[in-house]
Parts: structure tokens; C-alpha cells; sequence
């Protein structure tokens, strides 16, 4: 019998494990684990990971207004498909939408002018959210009313969800 040094490094199945823990690349349990600095990779998938999914009125007519805001509790980097769903109050009458960061656009304008729900989605790639970065829906309206629902987030890395605080206004 010989001495057989204990490994260093994290155990990739424990739960309470955090992306600093991670210094060099070792391998456990036959998969290697990536050296990280903090943040988390993610891909764009179709796996829902969080949501805002309640309905919000969109009530100013020509100039945009925030209608939902989601805070990123938690810091990462790559790609994630947002999508969101749009109606009109009324015939003959449009609704606009764009998605934002920090107030800032980064989405293309959506516009509908049907009275049921339409899904949008965008993919956004290799942006470095930082933790309390806002992501967005600003809309308005050209007639009636319009209403939008289901802001919700996709990507995929491990089965983690990024930690988010909803804050319609």
C-alpha cells in the first residue's frame, strides 16, 4: 500500500459549489471542470429557465415606456433567447415592443397589429451581463391599448436558473 494524495480542487457534485471554487482545470468523476472567474457560460436554448410571465397593459400611446423589468441577480456571459408575448386591445390599431438593457435598446422593434397573442424572440450573444443589469420590454401603442405577458428567459447550462427579482413597474 502507498499514499495516495487527496485530490484538490472542487467536487462537481456538490450542490453548494460556486464557479470561483474553481481555480484549474481538474478533472472529478472523469469530467473536467473549466476554469472560471466568476461568471457563467450560457447557450441559447428553448429550456425555460425564469419568467415574468404576468400580463402588463401598455398604456402609453407613441413613445416608449418601460412595461416589465427583470434584475440579474447573477452575473454571466453568452447567448440567451428572450421572448415575450404581444396583443392589441383592438382592431385597427398597432402595438410596438422592443427589448432593453439598463434602459439602453438592444433588441429589435417588434410590432403587431393582431388582438391575440403573438410570441417574439430574440437571441443575444455574447454580452456580459453583470449582477442588477436590467433587462427590459419598452412598448407603446397606436390605438386603444395593447398588453404584453410571458417576458420570459431560454439557455441552457447545466440545470442551474440565473437568480432573478421581477420589478414591473
Amino acid at each position: 500500500m502507498g499514499f495516495h494524495r487527496k485530490p484538490t480542487g472542487v467536487d462537481i457534485s456538490d450542490a453548494d459549489a460556486i464557479v470561483t471554487d474553481v481555480k484549474i482545470a481538474k478533472t472529478f468523476y472523469s469530467v473536467a471542470a473549466p476554469r472560471k472567474t466568476g461568471t457563467m457560460d450560457f447557450d441559447a436554448t428553448e429550456i425555460l429557465k425564469n419568467g415574468n410571465d404576468s400580463e402588463a397593459t401598455i398604456a402609453v400611446m407613441d413613445v416608449y415606456t418601460k412595461e416589465k423589468e427583470t434584475k440579474l441577480d447573477e452575473a454571466f456571459i453568452g447567448d440567451i433567447r428572450i421572448k415575450f408575448d404581444m396583443r392589441c386591445g383592438a382592431a385597427a390599431e398597432t402595438v410596438f415592443a422592443k427589448i432593453y438593457r439598463n434602459g439602453v435598446a438592444i433588441g429589435t422593434q417588434c410590432s403587431t397589429n393582431l388582438i391575440t397573442y403573438t410570441t417574439y424572440s430574440e437571441d443575444f450573444s455574447s454580452i456580459n451581463w453583470a449582477v442588477g443589469d436590467l433587462i427590459q420590454i419598452y412598448a407603446y401603442r397606436s390605438g386603444v391599448g395593447g398588453y404584453l405577458q410571458n417576458f420570459r428567459f431560454y439557455y441552457e447550462l447545466d440545470a442551474t436558473p440565473i437568480a432573478v427579482t421581477n420589478q414591473d413597474p
